[in-house]
This record gives C-alpha cells, structure tokens and sequence, in this order.
C-alpha cells in the first residue's frame, strides 16, 4: 500500500477581499473541485462552516464560511456550465450551497454518481481513491464540528484530502463512462442532480412512530412519546443542537414505557443524566403529564393524508401500477443480461413516468425526463413493448 502522498499547500481565505481574488480566478479556470462541511450533526440549524476549492495546479483553498458568509464572487464561477465542477456526492454539496448562498452550480460532475452509474462496488471517496491512487484518506474526522474553531491540524488535513483527488479522479470516471458508452446517462444524472432544490425543515407530528419501538407501546405511551418528542424538537430548536442530542430515542421509549410521576422516579430511567434531570426534568414530566391527559386517540401507524394540490399525478393507477411492476422486472432482466446497472439502463423517476404515461413512440419516450435519446435507441423499441396497450 502507498503512503499517504502529503497535502499540497493551502491557502485560508476568511475575507472578502481574498474571496473576490479566488472568484477571479476560478472563473479562469477551466475546472474546479468543490466540497463542503456542515454541522449537521452539532446544530439545529445546519449550515455551512468550510467550503474547499481546488483549481489546477493543486492550488487548494479553504474557505471559512463561517466568517465569510457572501460567497456571491464564487457565483458566476460556479453557476457557468462550460467550468465544469467535480463534486462527491454532489447532491448534498448542491442543495447546501443553493440553501446558505443561492448559488446554483452548473456544469458539474460526480465521482460517487459515476461509480454508481458504473457499479463500482464501492464508491465512497475514500475507497475510491485508495482503489485509484493507492492512497489512503484520512477519514478520522468525519464527524467532526466543523463551526468550531480553530482547527486541528488533522483537521486541515482532512479537508485538504477531500478535494485533492478530485480532479484526477474524475479524469478516471469519465473514461471509463466513455469505454461504457454511459455518457449522457451520466450528463443527465449530474443534471438531475443540479435541479434539487432544499427542502424546508418541517416536523413531522407523526414522526415518533418511525422511532423503533414506537409500535410496540400501548396507546398510552404512544401518546406519551408524541408529546415527548414535540418537547425534544422545540427544545432542540432553543438550544441549536440536534434532537438526538438533546435527548435520544432510547431514552424517550423508556420514558413513555414507563412514566415517571416526578423528578425522584425520572432519576431512574436509564439515559436520564444529572445534566438531563437538571435541564429537562420538569419539561419531560410536563410532556408526560400532556400525553397522560391527551384525550386523542393514537394509532400505531400514521393515518394516510390527502395528496397536496398538484400532487395527485404522483399517484399511479392500477393500469399503471402494472405497467411500472413489468417496467422493473424488464430492466431487471436486461441488467443481469447486460451487466450494467439498472441505474444505466433506466432510472427510477424515468421509470416511473413512463408506467404513469406510456409514450407513444421512441422521440417520446427519449423526451422523458430522465430517458435521453441514447437510452431511447438502445432500448426504446423494448420499453415500448413493455408499457404498450397489448400489455394492458
């Protein structure tokens, strides 16, 4: 195994003057590697806290977004399509920048879309690197708060190493889509990715029942554990810090299987800390005593809701059902034939729109969202068959 090479140099830029001169001169290169850290796991709030570029040259930058929160002289860069972007896992990276900074990326190509796309078993950056470069990435900071400061060096390092790869890597993967013949498959998939927009944060009030166990309580404790979990998410949103840490599902299940009348017998339920008891105690027994006295009835599943204006062509009908079950199966079988992915041969959104509304010819179905006039000549005449009336 080859040593870790070691890390090119850097340069911080945590003012708006040295943000202006890095848009320069991303916006005269021909190519830019981009990656993000947030403090998803840490915060409420998600956001932000470092943006890495790397340009050629292995000129890499790391951006504090945390001091610098007016990306706008990086926009022009990174939203023209002719500079192409590589990205890892582009879909996260996308939705937070368009999220924190408006900023839409175009043009850009995913290392993890193309391992998909290929059936590379394993397509994690740092296995990829490592199968690609004999590298091994040092991952031991993953999980790390990223809005803290100041940095470890291992830190640094780490997010030196999550962009200095990328241009060489994705030279690799567009090869080999090429000896694939899955070009537009993949222009079309990095596309797919570009258009994701954020979704708002929203509670869910029948989101407890998706916490293992849930189903398992009498009617009583679901109540209970409704009531807790509405107190953990307000709680959570005060204090900017993720609901899991606030106060985990475990402890919440004990809880509500077992009630406690006061802060004497709250003490003894394990996961129940002195910190816990000391900052939540009288909110968790307030929450009990609220699911005690919840006059509504709680089923062990969440009710079914009307779809949302708009919504109702997301439905398939039983037609379609049928269609869109040997629309699967078809693809199925043609991978195993072909040894491609079904990712390459169909993707599901494509798939489903061609069950809900069979095309009626080949230039039809290539005007699919998701198809393209590659996958339509390859196996348009096929797919036809597949959804067409003779089938029902």
């Amino acid at each position: 195994m080859t040593a870790p090479q070691p890390a090119p140099a850097h340069r911080w830029i945590a003012d708006a003057e040295s943000l202006r001169e890095l848009g320069r001169e991303a916006s005269a290169a021909a190519l830019i590697g981009i990656d993000t850290e947030s403090d998803s796991m840490h915060s409420y709030f998600e956001k932000v806290c470092l943006v890495q570029v790397v340009l050629p040259g292995d000129r890499i930058f790391l951006i504090d977004s945390i001091v610098v929160r007016d990306l706008s002289p990086l926009k022009p860069a990174l939203e023209d399509p002719a500079i192409r972007k590589v990205l890892h896992g582009a879909d996260y990276d996308i939705v937070c920048m368009k999220r924190d900074f408006g900023i839409a990326m175009r043009g850009t190509f995913c290392t993890m879309t193309a391992g998909l796309l290929l059936g590379i078993p394993k397509i994690g950056l740092a296995d990829m690197v490592e199968t690609n470069f004999g590298v091994r990435l040092a991952k031991a900071f993953t999980r790390s708060d990223w809005s803290q400061r100041p940095l470890s060096p291992g830190q640094v390092e780490y997010l030196v190493q999550d962009v200095q790869f990328l241009g060489p890597l994705a030279g690799i993967m567009e090869g080999r889509l090429k000896e694939a013949d899955l070009v537009e498959e993949a222009s079309i998939e990095f596309r797919r990715l570009e258009i994701r927009d954020p979704a708002p944060r929203a509670f869910d009030p029948w989101g407890f029942l998706r916490i293992r166990g849930s189903r398992d309580l009498p009617e009583r404790g679901r109540a209970i554990l409704r009531a807790l979990v509405a107190m953990r998410e307000e709680r959570s949103k005060e204090l900017d810090r993720p609901p899991f840490k606030v106060l985990a599902n475990d402890t919440l299940l004990r809880i509500a299987g077992k009630p406690p009348a006061d802060l004497g017998a709250l003490r003894g339920i394990r996961g129940v800390t002195p910190f816990v008891l000391k900052r939540h105690g009288e909110d968790i027994l307030a929450a009990v005593r609220a699911g005690l006295a919840d006059p509504e009835p709680v089923p062990n599943r969440a009710p079914a809701t009307p779809p949302e204006p708009g919504d109702g062509d997301r439905r398939l009908s039983f037609a379609a059902q049928k269609r869109h079950g040997r629309l699967k199966e078809w693809r199925s079988a043609r991978s195993a034939a072909l040894g491609r992915t079904t990712l390459a041969i169909l993707p599901n959104p494509a798939l489903f729109e061609v069950a809900r509304t069979p095309p009626r010819d080949v230039a039809a179905l290539a005007a699919v969202p998701g198809v393209g006039t590659h996958r339509a000549r390859l196996y348009g005449e096929e797919i036809l068959r597949v959804v067409g009336p003779k089938q029902g």
